[in-house]
Order: C-alpha cells, then sequence, then structure tokens
C-alpha cells in the first residue's frame, strides 16, 4: 500500500465487542438477537454473558404466569414450599436477569442470596428428571425470546 503510513493505521482490535465481534453497532445486535438469545451459559466463553440480551424479572414472571397460569403475587410471596411456577421463576431470573442474588433474593419476598442459588441447584435437579417440567421451562424460554 503506497502512501500509507504504517504507524498512523488505526488498530482494528479497539472496535471488537466482548473480546470477539468485530463490527458494527448493527452487526453486533444481530449477533445478540439471532445468535446469542438462544444460548445458554458457557463457562468457557464468559463474554456471552455480558452480550446476550437481558431480560427484565417482569418479562421473567409474565412468561411463567403464562405458561403455570399463576399470578405474579403467588410467584413473588416468601414461602410457597413446593410453589413449581415460583422455583421456574428464579431458575430463569438466576439465568437470564443479570442480576445478583441478593437482588433476586429481595425481588423474591426476602430471600438471601444463598437461598437463591439453592433453590436455584433444586430446580436444576429437578429438571434432569423430569420431562413435563423441562417442557414448560422450554415454552417459557421461547415466550421470552420473543
Amino acid at each position: 500500500m503506497e502512501g500509507v503510513d504504517p504507524f498512523r493505521l488505526e488498530n482494528p482490535g479497539k472496535e471488537v465487542v466482548a473480546g470477539f465481534i468485530l463490527g458494527d453497532m448493527n452487526f453486533v445486535s444481530w449477533v445478540q438477537a439471532d445468535y446469542l438469545a438462544g444460548k445458554g451459559a458457557d463457562k468457557e466463553i464468559p463474554q456471552l454473558k455480558t452480550l446476550r440480551p437481558k431480560v427484565t424479572l417482569e418479562m421473567i414472571l409474565q412468561g411463567v404466569c403464562a405458561v403455570t397460569g399463576s399470578t405474579s403475587g403467588q410467584i413473588r410471596a416468601k414461602g410457597g414450599k413446593g410453589n413449581q411456577a415460583r422455583e421456574m421463576a428464579i431458575y430463569l431470573a438466576r439465568d437470564l436477569a443479570g442480576l445478583s442474588g441478593r437482588e433476586l433474593g429481595e425481588y423474591f419476598g426476602g430471600m438471601s442470596g444463598a437461598a437463591i442459588t439453592m433453590r436455584y441447584k433444586q430446580f436444576s435437579n429437578k429438571l434432569v428428571k423430569d420431562k413435563n417440567l423441562q417442557r414448560l421451562l422450554s415454552k417459557t424460554k421461547t415466550n421470552l425470546n420473543r
């Protein structure tokens, strides 16, 4: 390239978003909406967490209510052991909302962050065994990605 001073060229790396996407904001938005929205957490690619479109707690509640027939009051009420809709909402909120356990605990009736983690793990274990629960969760996630 005649006439180009290589010391004056811009570093294309400074335009990289989240460490691995190079493109304008339209491209980044496309990657977020069409590729990352359906991707689960991947410990090998931590950047996915920051790029994945955020889902609000209200969106999660609406989605869970629509699929389970519960009300948001029933889901957010403290206690309610065995409340599958509440457990699903907590599970989804922890995965999708990007909030701390403490913040989620406050939203779900004053639980501790540790209690949120415990409920998340319990629901994860149920998911492994319960095909009907897997279908409900999948249907809820599909509705949230619209």
